[in-house]
Formats: C-alpha cells, structure tokens, sequence
C-alpha cells in the first residue's frame, strides 16, 4: 500500500498492511473522529455561553412559539392560522409539542437538532472543498463562531424554524447529490430537496439548484432527472396543495403569496435596512463600501502572504496574533471577513468557466466546489455585499464563507498555519458575542412553558403581563397582544383572536383589518395589551397613526386603557424589545387610567 500523507484521511483508510498497522490506524482514526468533533464543541461552547438567549419576545420569536402551539390545538395551517412560511416546519413543530409536550424546551429541543445536523453537513461540504479534514473542521468551527449566533440568527432559536430546516435541509441534499454513487442516494437527496423546498418559498429554488446540477454533471441522465423532478414535485405540492385548497387571494393575505408582490413597507426596510445598512445606496458606496471591504481585503491578503512566506514558524505566529489583535481593537461590522460573501460568487464563475472547458471530462473536485458555489448563490440575495445583517446572514453566509476560506486555504503554503490562524479568529468571534452579552444585562425568566435570560427591562415586562393575563382571564379565553402576541399568549396557555401572529407593517390589507374587527366582537377579547416595541426598521409607525387605523379606532370605541404595564426604557434598552405595556379591557365596568 501507498504512504498515507499528513492532510488526507482517504490516504489513512486506504493505505496497506504494514509491520503495526492495527496501531498505526487506530491513531489517524481516532485523530480524524477528533477533527470531525471540533465544529461540534465549537457549537456546543457558543450554545452553552449564550444558553437562553436567544428569544426576542415581542419580535419573531413569539410567532415561531404560538404557531405551532395552535395547530397542536387542533386549528388548521392557512385558513385559521396565518403563516408567510410552507407547511412543514410549523407541523414539524406541532408534531413536536405533542410528543414531547407544551414547552419552549420542546420546541428548543428540536432547533438543536437540526442546528446540529447542519454542522456536520458543513463540515462535510467543507471536506470536500479541502479535502484535509483539519483544515475542513477548522474553517467550519471558525463559520459557526462567526455566524451562528448572531441577534436574531441564533441557530438554536432561530427567526425563523423555516429558515433553519430549509438551509439544513438543501446542504444535505447537495451532500447527498455529490456522494451518490447509484438511485437510492440520488432519490433520496431528491427526497431530502422536496422536503427543504416546502419550508420556504425561496427554498424552492435553492433545493433544485442543490440537487439538479450535482445529479446531471455526476449521474446517468435519467437518475438525475427522476430524482430532480422528485425534488421540484415535493416542493411545489408544499405550496401548491393550500392554494387550491383556500385560493389565491386567502394564501396571498395569509400565507407565503404575501410576497407577490412585496409590500411597500417591506421594500423599503429591506432596501436601506439589510442591502444598506440604514444608508441610501449613494452614501454606501461612496463611503461604507470602500470603509468595510478595503479592510478586509487588506486583512485576509496579509494573513494569506503570512502563511505562505518562507519565515520562521515563531515570527509567522506573531505577525497573525498581531492580526487577530487588530480585530479585538475593532475593524468596524466584521470587515476582516466582509470580502468573503460577494467572493463565493466569483469563485462560482471561475469553476463555472473551468467546468464548462473539461465539459467531456470534468474534474470530480471542479463538480465538487462549483455546486457548492452555486447553492452558496441564491442565499446571498438576501446579504450580497458583505455581513451587515446577522439574521438573514446566519443562513445565506456559512456555505459562501466556507466556499471562500477553502479557496483561500488552498493558496497558501502553510496550511496548517492558516487553520490555526482560522481557530483564533474564531476566538475573536466568539469573545465578541461574549461581551456583546455582557454589555445588555439579562435576567432569568421562569414562567410557565418558558423559561429564558431576557434583558431586564423586558424581563420585568413579561412577569407582569403573564402574572396580569393569568389572574384576569380565564384558560383558552381570547387575550390580542400587540405586536407580537406569541410569546405571552404561549406562556400563559390562552388564545389569540385573529388568524394573524403578527401585526407588523405591510402584513394586514383592508380586508384582514375587516376581520380583525369582527373578530374582536364575535370572540369577545378579554383583554388586549399593546407594547412599546418600536419599528424602525419601518419608520417608526404607530398603531392608529398609520398602522392599523379602522381596527385601533374600533378598540378605543370599545375598550378603555386601564393601566401601564412595565417602565419607560433606559440606555440600556434595545429598540427591537419591549418595556412597557398599555393595557386595554372592555369598557363595560372598566374605568379609565388616569
């Protein structure tokens, strides 16, 4: 047998009897299952150094609580509980709540598995852009630091379940599609496509792109189509099925046809607040543009020439250390690391270009990284330019930014240098959420079926509106919160009056308003509480003041505010949470607040 090498465990497995072989295997094996953890323990330290506190109560959170807990109720997806997603993951997690019961630790349960079924498929994608399973382990640990646990992104609790197990679900799927070697791997990357294309409309596309090209470059033609049909039929029955079954214009109210088109208000949020960063796209290539990438091309091209010059192994640990130390001192919203997201898609080119060249007899690795690119494609329409918004780029940049650090790593010349190099500057990251906790102050929140670490102001908030809503109404009875009434409605076991979750704007039409009014009658709402979370990422609009007008008119008609629930925030509050509550009861025996 042939010499294994220092970087390849292929080498290790496939190598020959020699004198002392079962010795000599057990330990490259046993070095490989410990590289094959590293990502892991990374995921584990960051799950555990920021345990519960992942839930924004009052924005997104509280929808992926209240969603399922209602369809576990025995209320119907679509036509009695709105919902902008497929139908998979809010059944998935109604399936959940009733097997393992009516908890936040349930649904908890859940999200870390699949967050942990989709570290173990980066890390295999990333094996197959390296292939050197040290350097694979070490870029994907430095992608879970870097991106998994931002505010609002946190894999463990996501904004989203949706987002979660259609990202998990399309990079196994394109796992699968590269290691399929007959059917039964190829329909079952197909299988695992379809299913990630009912988690979200723009799943569907994404699903087809990570199985499609790998099964057509790679497998007989008539394998790859049955298995890509496969993958498209499940997915566009995900979304087909409830629009025959209540109508286009109940799905486009309701459910995921919101985006046709896209509300104004949406537009515009996204526009400025996630392409922009809050700036008009003027001022940020003028200035933001050139202040965010120069940095980070300058930072990653000096680490890279550090890594492959001719200098002694001491100077060379240094000069990066003193790298990593720049990024303690602050480049400014990730810049050492802005330059790789918009890199994945030059890199698609270049494969592109050089697969189409060996079309007749395409490179196996050339397949490899150029479907890996391409699925790395359509998530970064949402943070095209660099990682300016953790929510959305907790799942359109992993696979760029391993897509890139892979090529990067296959530059330089000392690689292990650079993954040592990755494995600090994943300590940077990590370092950087650790004091991002300690500058808001949490408190541990313990009410019934959810116990979490919130900010204190909001902390507060939330004992008093659960102890207030449990004293006052009754089990089951109908209680409306705005925004975002999943949580306290979650915690509290009682019921919302409307098919809406959230009441943010560009989400309710007229006709939905109508609804919400008649609704507020026929289900005689018991109390209705409105908080101070603010929106603005929309301008700041106010409920009654061109948000919701006809509906808050009908509540002041017929519902006294009774009270204020919480305190005026201080400098410590984040303007996405909430502090204080406006309290509303009917105005039969109710007096006035004064």
């Amino acid at each position: 047998g042939r010499a294994p090498s220092d970087n390849s465990m292929s080498d290790v497995v496939t190598a020959g009897p020699t004198e002392g072989s079962s010795l000599a295997l057990r330990r490259p094996l046993r070095s490989g299952l410990a590289w094959a953890l590293l990502p892991h323990l990374a995921f584990a330290l960051m799950t555990v150094m920021t345990w519960k506190r992942w839930v924004l109560p009052f924005q997104d959170s509280g929808k992926e609580m209240l969603t399922p807990a209602r369809l576990a109720a025995g209320e119907m997806l679509y036509r009695g509980v709105g919902c902008p997603y497929g139908p998979l993951p809010a059944y998935l997690d109604a399936f959940a709540l009733r097997l393992l019961g009516k908890d936040f630790d349930s649904l908890l349960a859940l999200r870390l598995t699949f967050a942990l079924l989709g570290v173990e498929a980066l890390r295999r994608l990333a094996c197959r852009l390296t292939r050197e399973p040290e350097s694979a382990s070490m870029v994907t640990a430095f992608v879970v630091t870097a991106c998994l646990f931002g505010n609002g992104g946190n894999w463990p609790f996501p904004y989203s379940v949706a987002a979660l197990e259609g990202t998990v679900g399309c990079w196994w799927a394109l796992e699968l599609a590269l290691s399929s070697g007959g059917w039964r791997r190829s329909l079952l990357a197909g299988v695992v496509g379809g299913l990630a294309a009912g988690t979200k409309l723009e799943m569907l596309p994404a699903a087809l792109v990570a199985v499609a090209p790998a099964l057509l470059i790679r497998r007989p033609r008539r394998e790859a189509l049955v298995a890509s049909g496969m993958a498209g039929l499940l997915g566009a029955a995900a979304f087909a099925v409830p629009v025959l079954a209540f109508g286009v214009e109940h799905i486009r109210r309701y459910a995921f046809l919101i985006a046709f088109p896209v509300p104004k208000q949406w537009q515009e949020m996204y526009r400025y607040g996630v392409l922009f960063a809050g700036t008009s796209p003027q001022e940020f290539f003028g200035g933001g543009f050139l202040r965010i990438w120069l940095p980070s091309v300058v930072f990653l091209a000096a680490a890279a020439v550090l890594c492959s010059a001719r200098i002694s192994s001491a100077l060379r640990a240094v000069a990066l250390a003193v790298l990593l130390i720049l990024v303690v001192l602050r480049l400014p919203e990730n810049a050492e690391i802005a330059v790789l997201v918009p890199l994945a898609a030059v890199i698609l080119a270049v494969e592109a270009l050089g697969l189409w060249r060996e079309r007749f007899s395409p490179d196996p690795a050339r397949v490899a990284r150029f479907c890996i690119a391409l699925v790395a494609l359509p998530a970064l329409a949402r943070q095209p330019f660099f990682l300016r918004n953790m929510i959305y780029g907790a799942f359109s940049a992993p696979l760029a930014l391993t897509v890139s650090l892979a090529f990067l790593a296959s530059l330089v010349r000392f690689r292990r240098s650079f993954a040592l190099f990755l494995v600090g500057l994943a300590g940077v990251h990590a370092f950087e959420k650790w004091q991002d906790n300690q500058r808001h102050p949490v408190e541990w929140v313990d009410v019934p079926r959810v116990r979490v670490y919130l900010p204190v102001e909001e902390a507060r908030l939330v004992r008093l509106s659960v102890d207030l809503i449990r004293r006052e109404t009754e089990p089951d009875s109908y209680v409306a919160v705005f925004p975002d009434p999943g949580f306290l409605l979650f915690s509290t076991d009682r019921r919302s009056p409307f098919i809406d979750d959230v009441f943010y704007p560009g989400v309710q039409d007229a006709f939905a308003e109508d609804l919400m009014i008649r609704r507020l009658h026929e289900r005689s709402v018991s109390l209705i509480l409105v908080t101070n979370r603010s929106f603005v990422e929309y301008g700041r609009v106010l409920y009654g003041k061109g948000l919701l007008d006809r509906f808050f008119a009908e509540v002041s008609r017929t519902y006294y505010p009774t009270e204020v629930l919480g305190s005026e925030p201080t400098e410590t509050w984040r303007e996405r949470h909430a502090t204080k509550a406006l309290v509303l009861r009917p105005r039969s025996g109710s007096r006035p607040a004064r």
